[in-house]
């Protein structure tokens, strides 16, 4: 069963404009925190990236990231290599697999540039075993 609002995301910007949301008072609070509790729960067995659940997929290149960062940092970022712009600092993330309790750490991969960053690492592991 599909929570009412369950399809549209909690930001900010919604919680401020809306003309439906007020300030809750004491006696009603625990009738507020079971409400969350239930769409809470019921997000979590959504699909991933479905507008209903609280999870997202992403691509994560993780591992020995420092190593190859020369060779894909530009493509992640999204900035030709030739740009001549200083480094960014590395741009981290940490994510928790679903059904996995050991976080991942490693720099988030935009879909778009797969192929440019699957290129790069083959191009780098290429040049490895030839020398």
């Amino acid at each position: 069963a599909k929570l009412p609002g369950a399809s549209r995301r909690l930001t900010r910007e919604a919680l401020v404009s809306s003309d439906d949301l007020r300030h809750v008072r004491e006696p009603e609070l625990p009738r507020v925190a079971r409400a969350w509790r239930a769409q809470f729960d019921f997000a979590a067995t959504m699909p991933a990236g479905s507008e209903e659940s609280r999870f997202a997929e992403e691509h994560v290149l993780g591992g020995s990231i420092l190593n190859v960062w020369g060779a894909v940092g530009a493509v992640v970022q999204g900035r030709s290599q030739s740009s001549g712009s200083a480094p960014e600092r590395l741009p981290l993330i940490r994510a928790r697999p679903q059904g996995d309790a050991e976080a991942v750490v490693g720099v988030r991969v935009d879909p778009a540039r797969l192929p440019e960053v699957r290129y790069a690492l083959n191009a780098l592991a290429e040049s490895s075993v030839s020398t």
